[in-house]
């Protein structure tokens, strides 16, 4: 019934209909973050604050040991027909779940070895799900053709890193601050972690692909590893504007302001992880933004200022909301373009 639903969003070019859907999505944020009482205190939050830095805290852990098993999911054919190896790659996260510790989770795409291929690293946005796998094995099909191995990142909280008994996606966004600002710390961690195994594999060339929140994580790696390029689709840029700025989330925040936490210090806080306070260090020439014109997070607005401030001059608009970007066809060829303009140029 929702593919249905979507598909008539798709068909008709509701603009109207496309923003309610992220408009519910916020609806529903909402809720997640006000589910009960801000956990800590604000003292202790500010506490956090002073102690925590991006680079200090996303830091790979020495010794961390990787065990590679079969990928029994998410299946594909290689567009020119060569064989792929699909697998799993897993290590101990710090994130720790109501059942003990979680494990960090890593897709792997390859032709042959990994060493001297060049790999683009995918981190995918919250809600991230088997079906998505529909849409998404478009765009991996557009870097396997262009010799492309993709190494995928299943986000906390999402698929087999979901917690018992609850749905997919529940625990990225809490009301507890300090906790969401770590997932997303450790997030970058098991990132930087997944890059590091990837060059003592030798590989030399790594690219990057982000949506939503997971643009959010991609943007913040690249603060302390180096990318080749970056495509990000409509990415979280700000959490000032998403949470503390937008109309839809104003009984959210009345409620964190309730419990004795100031704006100016949940801003502190997720200004830690907030993309906005970075300068992009990739080169701006090797790097794309593709946004949805009707985005109920992310406004048209502030991503040509944010597309302005890091010098990005390759922007793509579809007539989409956050919601409905991928039902958009002809992001996946535009994709595959910008990788052909990365290519050109190696």
């Amino acid at each position: 019934m929702l593919l249905l639903f979507l598909s008539a969003l798709c068909l008709s070019s509701c603009s109207y209909a496309q923003k309610q859907l992220d408009i519910s999505g916020l609806k529903d944020l909402s809720e997640d973050i006000t589910a009960d009482v801000p956990a800590g205190t604000p003292e202790k939050l500010q506490a956090f604050v002073l102690k925590t830095t991006l680079a200090t805290d996303t830091e790979p852990a020495p010794d961390i040991h990787f065990t590679v098993s079969p990928l029994g999911k998410w299946q594909i054919e290689h567009p020119s027909g060569d064989k792929l190896i699909t697998e799993k790659i897993t290590f101990p996260s710090g994130i720790r779940h109501q059942n003990g510790m979680d494990t960090a989770i890593f897709y792997v795409y390859r032709t042959g070895e990994l060493k001297d291929k060049k790999v683009i690293l995918w981190v995918p946005g919250a809600g991230v799900s088997d079906f998505a796998f529909r849409f998404i094995k478009y765009f991996f099909l557009e870097a396997l053709a262009r010799n492309y191995n993709i190494v995928f990142y299943v986000p906390p909280y999402h698929l087999e890193r979901t917690e018992a008994g609850k749905r997919n996606g529940a625990g990225m966004l809490t009301p507890d601050h300090e906790k969401n600002i770590s997932v997303l710390l450790n997030s970058v961690r098991e990132l930087r972690t997944m890059i590091s195994y990837l060059k003592r594999n030798g590989v030399t060339k790594i690219g990057g692909w982000g949506g939503s929140i997971g643009a959010t994580m991609l943007l913040l790696t690249e603060q302390t590893e180096e990318f080749d390029h970056l495509n990000i689709m409509i990415p979280i840029i700000d959490f000032d504007t998403v949470i503390f700025r937008n109309k839809h989330l104003r009984g959210a925040v009345a409620q964190f302001e309730k419990a004795g936490y100031s704006i100016n210090l949940l801003e502190q806080a997720y200004g830690i992880v907030n993309p906005i306070r970075y300068q992009l260090k990739v080169d701006p020439s090797r790097a794309q933004i593709m946004y949805a014109e009707y985005d109920q997070l992310t406004p048209e607005m502030d991503m040509a200022a944010f597309a302005q401030k890091n010098n990005i001059k390759k922007l793509i608009a579809y007539p989409r909301s956050h919601a409905t970007m991928l039902l958009t066809g002809k992001i996946y060829g535009d994709y595959g373009l910008f990788l052909d303009t990365v290519n050109s140029v190696d």
